[in-house]
């Protein structure tokens, strides 16, 4: 298997350093958990003495509280009373305001709706009594006059001409 014996001194060498390097290892590894247990119990009482200083402050602060709460309660209720029947009187005279103001735009619709009912009433009666065969007939009787008088016009226009033409003849 080895072929000399200074290789194989050799191979028991570093046989022998791996073997102690584990050994240290295990050794290093054994301290680290030591030292991770010594620090869990230092964190478990670092922690148990803060819950318990926790307590003791929660203890004096809540009994502060109620004694404080007993005085304070009883104005904080007198505030809140008057603060409420305030918002209340506030609410109550903007509710008015809000219905006088519809009333009042109600009754201005109402009226304008009454006015616009009388004037459409007043429009359909003249356009029942409008008779559209006499304003046909009369507007066709205009046409007619219209057109007579144009043509009474032209033949003036061209009397005054043939007068104009006569007269620059005879000159």
């Amino acid at each position: 298997m080895f072929d000399d014996i200074s290789k194989l001194e050799e191979e028991v060498k570093v046989f022998r350093q791996n073997i102690l390097a584990s050994s240290q290892l295990v050794e290093g590894i054994d301290n680290l958990v030591e030292d991770v247990q010594k620090q869990q119990e230092l964190m478990k009482q670092v922690s148990n003495d803060y819950q318990n200083a926790m307590r003791s402050i929660a203890d004096k602060t809540i009994e502060n509280i109620e004694r404080l709460e007993s005085d304070s309660s009883r104005e904080i209720k007198g505030i809140v009373e008057s603060e409420t029947s305030n918002a209340v009187q506030q609410i109550s005279n903007a509710n008015q305001a809000y219905v006088n103001a519809l009333a009042n735009a109600d009754a201005s619709i109402n009226a304008a709706t009454a006015d616009l009912s009388e004037k459409y009433k007043q429009f359909s009666d003249r356009m029942e009594s409008v008779q559209f065969d006499e304003v046909l007939k009369t507007c066709s009787d205009l046409k007619k006059s219209i057109e007579l008088k144009t043509n009474l016009a032209i033949v003036g226009i061209i009397i005054v001409i043939a007068l104009e033409i006569i007269q620059l003849v005879i000159r």
